[in-house]
């Protein structure tokens, strides 16, 4: 019994033994395919989330250079409105063939009062010398002085006369303090050159309120706002608040700089955003992107190794009938070929199935 027995147990022991490698096949591959496509999923999202991000950072470029044309555009703006207000002071004293000290001094305080910024407002005679000034309290010291052996001042008073026009300064160093400029407006009369009337600009008063008003609707509130007239820094607001920047950040800068000419000077603005910014960049939605692209990897990876695994069983389950049957075909051709009797007995059920030459054998 056990000779007839063989067969099914070496059967039996083939099957286990190549099912057994099947699965150590699949469990070996089963990693690798849902790995890779988990990770060229993964590689995807993150390329996503990159090009979002520097989308994101292209617009704040755009909307800084924005920002930067505006404040150009409003600094000059402010300027020539200012400038034509006191050309208008020049007009009034030719067509009245000229002004009492107290007209003058009505005039520019009024001036003063209505427009911050001015450092002061004088009047300089036909021999450039200051005759009187508005405010007096800060600058009496000022009243009787000569432009005559100061060249800074006399070039441009001299190009003023010579061309009828206004002339502006580069930048001014007025005290430990105050920087800024000035604009000669020359004055004429019908028959006489009766001297200039002076502006100066204090630099930090007249910019930093306008600066402010221009970018108050920025998004980020550690912009760097710089202003140069030439290549002298007239207004710089990280001096202002004491924020140095460290050479890293200097060299991690995203700026925007517009250029702008009045009465040939050059002035320069420049904003800046430190690169720590940029954090801020990440918004709500790129955020929302990477952790549903990267779920939505995990998932892929998982689905692929599911359907892996679904068809490797599937493939070894039909190859194991087709082994089964192969093997049984193969046995039933060798024991009819040989003409043996054989048996099978199910002890579940307690039956017995002879082949036809066990039934002759017994006497059936």
């Amino acid at each position: 019994m056990n000779h007839e027995k063989l067969p099914f147990w070496i059967l039996e022991k083939k099957i286990i033994m190549r099912n057994s490698k099947s699965r150590i096949f699949f469990n070996h591959n089963n990693l690798l395919l849902p790995i890779i496509i988990g990770t060229i999923a993964c590689i995807i999202s993150i390329l996503f989330f990159s090009v979002l991000i520097e989308q994101n950072r292209k617009e704040q470029v755009k909307l800084l250079e924005f920002y930067t044309q505006n404040l150009a555009d409003n600094i000059i703006i402010d300027l020539q409105q200012r400038s034509r207000a006191i050309n208008r002071m020049a007009s009034r004293w030719s067509s009245h063939q000229g002004l009492t000290q107290q007209q003058f001094e009505i005039d520019a305080t009024n001036m003063l009062n209505d427009e911050q910024g001015y450092y002061a407002i004088e009047w300089i005679d036909s021999n450039l010398v200051v005759r009187w000034a508005v405010p007096l309290d800060s600058h009496n010291t000022a009243i009787g002085t000569s432009l005559n052996n100061k060249p800074e001042y006399k070039t441009h008073l001299e190009y003023a006369y010579k061309h009828a026009t206004t002339t502006m300064t580069q930048a001014l160093r007025f005290n430990k303090i105050n920087e800024g400029f000035i604009l000669y407006f020359p004055i004429f009369t019908e028959k006489n050159f009766e001297g200039f009337i002076v502006a100066a600009f204090n630099a930090q008063e007249w910019l930093k309120p306008l600066i402010e008003s221009s970018n108050k609707f920025y998004p980020h509130k550690d912009i760097r706002s710089t202003v140069l007239l030439a290549d002298k820094v007239l207004f710089d607001n990280t001096s202002n608040k004491g924020n140095k920047l460290s050479n890293i950040q200097r060299d991690n800068l995203l700026e925007s700089q517009a250029s702008r000419n009045i009465y040939n000077n050059p002035f320069t603005i420049k904003l800046s955003q430190p690169d720590v910014t940029f954090k801020k960049l990440i918004n709500t939605t790129s955020i929302m992107f990477l952790i549903t692209g990267l779920t939505f990897s995990i998932l892929v990876a998982g689905i692929t190794a599911l359907v892996q695994r679904t068809s490797s069983n599937i493939i070894r389950i039909k190859k194991s009938k087709s082994e089964l049957q192969n093997e049984k075909q193969r046995l039933a051709s060798i024991i009819q070929g040989i003409n043996a009797g054989a048996w099978e007995w199910n002890l579940q059920t307690r039956q017995a199935i002879v082949n036809e030459t066990w039934a002759k054998l017994i006497g059936y």
